[in-house]
């Protein structure tokens, strides 16, 4: 917690100073010693009556700390049934199993006020005791302050972004923000990725998040947008929904990333620099340098588009109805290389679409893309679309699809230098699912730079 708080540049002393102090972090049985110092917050690990607080002249709020407080991955106001149904309501239904059962109960404890004591917060301040960020996101979105938000803070290293979800009617919105002072590129590529949707047709851009602000607070970058409502895909994957249910979603996004691409379609020349950029990334991952010269020859005529660069199904939002949004464009790029996310795309949800266990994930979509899937078919269909709807010469769609999976395999060393560069000591999480696939893919007889099954 210590290394959280000093990363976001916060001083942290072990124990408070006779005055002056802004925070107070104690257990509720340190509660006199905490309030010694008359700080301008408390949070206490557990619950505190609010009668005491107020006694000392502060205000206070519970939120449960999910799962425990000293490791949090969501916080969510013990005052809304509303922002307990949206942080933990499940996707679709599943089989009856004791997991499910405590799940539903434990939901409906939850929207009643019912926590255990070891998962509870005591927010106490002088003020407003509900997060400064929910009265800066109002403001911005021209909205009143509410309490049916939720803070969800995730399970990745300190690059991963907190997202502060404002519900209202027809989504809210969502305010992201960093925990690492001076991380601005995620958030400039998602404003970037923003605008560009923004000039997109409607019907295409309705579909990614519509920025409504972007700033900076004591050198924390911030994105405030529009919010899906709904939950991710990969749930929805995963839930017993019916098979043609299933296809429908992964139909539709596949249409909406091959119309993201039409509509954002430059020339080769315009991508020459990409191009390079890429080569240069990649090229020590390549054993022969004559194979690699190859690949990147084979690409020369290949046009640009807007990609995402991790449209996988945990970055999509789908609602009750089946409609969608596409988060998180911290990746983004303008003028990338066509093929890349809807490949990732469907090696995704195809996979997920097989019921294959996350143990089996690559095998899965090994066999997919060498044509042994029931699901390949889908695959193939999309990849000859994409091929001639933006003049793509079939002699570049393996050398393309390859550089893509070399690509991905270098985000978990590139994230690692991004975060001693911040300063950041940390345990690097497993590599990502999907950034696994390039070593087995290139050692494939079948695949590698001269896949060809998708024909």
């Amino acid at each position: 917690m210590s290394d959280a708080w000093r990363s976001a540049g916060v001083d942290v002393l072990q124990r408070p100073p006779a005055s002056s102090t802004h925070v107070v972090v104690a257990h509720p049985s340190h509660l006199i010693e905490a309030l010694q110092s008359r700080p301008s917050m408390l949070l206490l690990l557990g619950r505190v009556p609010g009668q005491r607080l107020a006694a000392e002249g502060y205000q206070s709020a519970r939120v449960l700390a999910f799962p425990k407080p000293k490791a949090p991955r969501l916080l969510v106001p013990m005052s809304s049934p509303a922002a307990m149904e949206a942080a933990f309501a499940g996707a679709g239904r599943r089989p009856i199993s004791p997991s499910l059962v405590k799940r539903v109960l434990g939901l409906a404890f939850l929207k009643r006020g019912i926590a255990p004591d070891q998962s509870i917060v005591t927010i106490a301040a002088r003020l407003d005791p509900r997060p400064w960020l929910l009265r800066k996101a109002a403001l911005e979105a021209k909205a009143r302050p509410t309490d049916d938000w939720f803070l969800w803070l995730g399970t990745g290293d300190p690059l991963q972004r907190a997202v502060l979800h404002l519900m209202a009617p027809g989504g809210g919105c969502a305010l992201k923000f960093s925990r690492i002072i001076g991380n601005k590129a995620p958030f400039q590529n998602e404003e970037f990725a923003a605008r560009v949707a923004a000039r997109l047709p409607g019907e295409i851009a309705q579909h990614v998040p519509r920025l409504l602000a972007e700033g900076a607070n004591a050198e924390l970058p911030y994105v405030l947008e529009t919010r899906f409502a709904g939950r991710r895909l990969s749930e929805a994957m995963r839930s017993n929904w019916s098979v043609a249910r299933k296809l429908n979603c992964v139909k539709r996004v596949a249409d909406w990333l091959h119309d993201v691409a039409v509509a954002t379609k430059v020339p080769p020349t315009a991508v020459a620099v990409e191009r390079a950029r890429i080569a240069t990334l990649v090229a020590p991952l390549v054993a022969d340098s004559v194979v690699m010269q190859q690949a990147m020859s084979a690409i020369e005529a290949v046009p640009g588009v807007l990609v995402h660069n991790d449209v996988g199904t945990w970055n999509i939002v789908i609602d009750r109805h089946d409609g969608f949004g596409v988060v998180d464009w911290e990746s983004s790029r303008e003028r990338g290389m066509p093929l890349w996310d809807l490949a990732y795309f469907l090696a995704d949800a195809l996979s997920l679409l097989e019921g294959r266990r996350h143990d089996d994930y690559t095998g899965s979509i090994l066999r997919l893309f060498r044509g042994e899937s029931r699901h390949s078919t889908v695959l193939f269909e999309n990849v000859r679309r994409a091929v001639e709807a933006l003049d793509i010469e079939r002699s570049a769609v393996g050398p393309l699809v390859t550089l893509g999976w070399l690509y991905h395999a270098l985000s978990p060393n590139s994230r690692q230098i991004r975060l001693r560069a911040a300063g950041v000591k940390t345990q690097m999480n497993p590599n990502g699912l999907l950034s696994a696939i390039a070593d087995p893919w290139i050692r494939d007889p079948d695949l590698g730079f001269s896949w060809q099954r998708w024909q």
